[in-house]
């Protein structure tokens, strides 16, 4: 798909979801997870994000729950931004929560977040600790994990969901690694 196609559908969902947040301004979260992009080396594993609270909170919860990891395998949620200089910044309270693959390759992460953060920062970003040490923040210890943009996940967290018992999709638009 070119760019420009997928630019003018980014703005048409923008659009629209605005024009019915504002019409409704005690809009909750659906509850509709949205796939994060996986990075190669994860291809075969999935993440997925959903913000909960009320569209106008000053707080939300971000929940990411993830599947077909590597058992026993460590992550850490963080922010980052990477214009105009790359910056990151742990989702969380400090020390940041370490997320452990189970036995069966699963793994959940939830954290409240302040609005005030989510409009300062590009990225949601997961990070592998090569060592097990999600403390370790050295370079040579991280690897790409997954990733979508901030606005992505607020934009579409809070879509209305059609009435009746329509199934949920995940949703996949943005970013490609």
């Amino acid at each position: 798909m070119n760019s420009g196609l997928k630019i003018f559908k980014l703005l048409a969902v923008s659009v629209t979801a605005f024009f019915v947040l504002q019409a409704n301004p005690a809009a909750a979260s659906t509850g509709r997870w949205i796939g994060l992009k996986a990075y190669q080396a994860y291809e075969n594993a999935q993440a997925q994000a959903t913000l909960q609270g009320n569209y106008h909170d000053e707080e939300k919860v971000l929940k990411i729950k993830f599947s077909g990891l590597v058992p026993g395998t460590v992550y850490s949620v963080w922010f980052e931004n990477e214009k105009p200089w790359k910056d990151i910044s742990g989702i969380g309270e400090v020390p940041y929560e370490a997320i452990v693959a189970d036995d069966t390759g699963h793994a959940e992460f939830s954290s409240r977040v302040k609005e005030n953060d989510l409009d300062k920062w590009q990225f949601i970003k997961v990070f592998r600790h090569k060592d097990g040490n999600a403390q370790n923040m050295q370079p040579q210890n991280l690897s790409d994990a997954f990733k979508k943009d901030v606005y992505t996940i607020k934009l579409l967290s809070f879509k209305p969901v059609p009435e009746g018992n329509a199934p949920q999709k995940q949703i996949d638009i943005g970013w490609k690694q």
